[in-house]
């Protein structure tokens, strides 16, 4: 009977090491990938911030260094952890392109020859450089002077408004803002420590309680705030391609009708991917021009057809003096000292700049699309360029757009 346990025990213990075999044989690769994103981000801190780690590419644009996207459906991204030897350094489903998006480190070799492997095979793969965006050069002005904006109440403000926005992180304990309906979320990858100012204003913009000082445009909304800028070493506050493509995914996953985008940088494949296929589902992006000087050229995703570019004008209706001009320009709107909430010592600054006027146009569309739904995307985008204030030249013109947005 020993004997027979004995031979029950040798078939349970070779009955266990071919279940171990099996499964090793299932998940070595995932198992593999796994150990690859443990050991970047083991060593993570004992490099510089990978804001600082930067390169440009031929236009001049600045992205993070050995790092490339790719943007692939499940099937070619097994296909291409099968044949590559390239590290991981990170991935992720993105919901709304029901694709992986993956980053990966290509500093041993060149960047041409790291897309064009992985092109082999996945043809249909989406691959860009990890492209680095600005909050689109804004100005902040210590004190509140002479011809300052001070925003109003919009008139069809209510409760059951969403809006988004794609930003800095945000002071949710700033006076305008502890009482407002935030949902915030941090997509913030780099370790680069956060920025709060840029956000905290854009968020009392929209939905800021009302004080002795300001009011937000849609106090009553509910905010959904996608925090993915830091600061890297040298002071410059920067987001990633990577990260910008996550906050949208995740706007649009929380069905986010009309989502503001005060930041500029290049045009980058993965994130017109996101924004256009967004957009066919009737999702309304708003976003700043940029402030590099009327002769600078376009800037995105500003510039991109699916999205809403808007210049900024101050209180005698004149153009922002650093504000991009072009064809893709659609509304002008306040953006010139215009009052808002600063992070600092829960104080109210003036705020400059395409950043602050874009919000402004955010808010009157999100007022009256509920859901993203194109048609009525198209009818009410229809109405407030046949009812804008025109500015400039006759028409529709390369500084002013149709003009001024009414609400």
């Amino acid at each position: 009977d020993d004997d027979d346990d004995d031979d029950d025990d040798d078939m349970d213990r070779l009955s266990d090491r071919n279940e171990r075999a099996i499964r090793s044989d299932n998940s070595l690769v995932n198992e593999i990938r796994q150990s690859k994103i443990r050991n970047k981000q083991a060593t993570k801190n004992n490099r510089k911030s990978r804001l600082d780690n930067l390169s440009t590419d031929s236009s001049g644009d600045s992205y993070i260094s050995g790092e490339l996207l790719v943007l692939v459906d499940s099937d070619n991204y097994q296909t291409i952890l099968n044949q590559v030897n390239y590290d991981i350094l990170s991935e992720q489903k993105i919901n709304s392109l029901n694709q992986t998006l993956a980053r990966f480190d290509v500093t041993s070799t060149s960047y041409i020859k790291a897309s064009n492997t992985i092109k082999t095979y996945a043809p249909n793969a989406i691959l860009d450089f990890n492209h680095t965006y600005d909050l689109a050069n804004a100005e902040i002005n210590g004190q509140i002077k002479e011809n300052t904006i001070k925003l109003k109440k919009l008139n069809n403000d209510h409760d059951n408004i969403k809006i988004g926005m794609i930003d800095s992180a945000v002071d949710r304990f700033h006076p305008s803002l502890k009482k407002s309906e935030l949902i915030i979320n941090d997509f913030h990858s780099s370790d680069a420590k956060k920025s709060f100012a840029h956000g905290t204003a854009i968020a009392s913009i929209f939905v800021g309680k009302k004080t002795n000082q300001h009011v937000g445009l849609i106090p009553s909304a509910t905010l959904y705030a996608a925090s993915v800028f830091g600061i890297s070493n040298s002071g410059n506050i920067l987001s990633t391609t990577e990260d910008l493509v996550h906050a949208i995914d995740w706007l649009t996953a929380n069905s986010v009708p009309v989502i503001n985008m005060s930041f500029a940088g290049p045009q980058n494949n993965l994130l017109e991917k996101i924004i256009n296929e967004s957009s066919k589902l009737g999702f309304t992006f708003v976003a700043a021009v940029g402030n590099n000087g009327p002769n600078a050229e376009p800037r995105y995703p500003a510039a991109n057809p699916n999205v809403i570019a808007v210049t900024a004008i101050d209180a005698n209706k004149r153009v922002y003096r650093r504000a991009i001009t072009g064809n893709h320009i659609e509304f002008s709107a306040p953006g010139v000292k215009v009052i808002a909430a600063h992070d600092s010592n829960y104080a109210y600054k003036n705020f400059s700049g395409s950043s602050f006027a874009s919000p402004y146009v955010a808010a009157i569309l999100a007022t009256h699309l509920d859901t993203n739904d194109s048609n009525e995307k198209l009818k009410t985008l229809e109405h407030y360029r046949e009812t804008a204030i025109d500015l400039g030249d006759k028409g529709k013109d390369l500084i002013y757009g149709f003009g001024l947005i009414k609400p």
